[in-house]
């Protein structure tokens, strides 16, 4: 069994998950928590078992900062 985190910036409704869930290949006993952030601006950061995805713009912006 997986452990998921999914933050967003907004709210997701149960189709966005769904989709998430679904492009992710998660099993139907996966625990998938949601978080809302709005300090992401826009865009996911995904946590799988420890394992860090960020598509923030958050993320982009500091990037750019960083260049």
């Amino acid at each position: 069994m997986n452990t998921v985190t999914i933050t967003s910036a907004i709210k997701l409704t149960a189709d966005q998950l769904e989709a998430i869930k679904s492009s992710l290949k998660l099993a139907a006993t996966d625990k998938v928590d949601t978080v809302v952030d709005s300090h992401l601006i826009a865009g996911l950061a995904i946590n799988v078992n420890g394992r860090a995805v960020d598509l923030s713009v958050k993320r982009q912006l500091a990037e750019i900062v960083r260049e």
